[in-house]
């Protein structure tokens, strides 16, 4: 291979070498150059190794399951939990058992949006 080839111009060569390789159980992936770099950009940021290795586990055990996560996370993402408790009801001073009940959905409301 000579310096002077183009990035197409690989490319192009790169699809000829798998022309020998078939496998049925397997889907070609055709991707192009513009989407090579798209993904590529995008999994920059995420290289540092932070990514919750749980939440990668979860994910491909609810996709067993025909769970789509993906559309299930924006779908609760969509849910505000604001308007799901009253909690502008006033608590008298001596209603104990009212402020525990009204302390406790708060906390749960909060600590839901606060995992967001």
């Amino acid at each position: 291979m000579s310096a002077s080839l183009s990035l197409k111009q690989i490319f192009e060569k790169s699809q000829l070498l798998t022309t020998h390789i078939s496998n049925p159980e397997l889907p070609p992936l055709d991707r192009g150059l513009d989407q090579i770099e798209h993904l590529s950009q995008n999994l920059a940021p995420n290289a540092d190794g932070n990514s919750n290795p749980i939440d990668i586990r979860a994910h491909y055990f609810l996709a067993k399951g025909g769970v789509n996560a993906q559309a299930m996370a924006r779908h609760l993402d969509t849910v505000k939990l604001t308007s799901t408790f009253d909690l502008r009801r006033p608590v008298h001073d001596t209603d104990i058992d009212g402020y525990l009940k009204q302390e406790h959905q708060r906390v749960i409301a909060h600590t839901i949006e606060a995992g967001r």
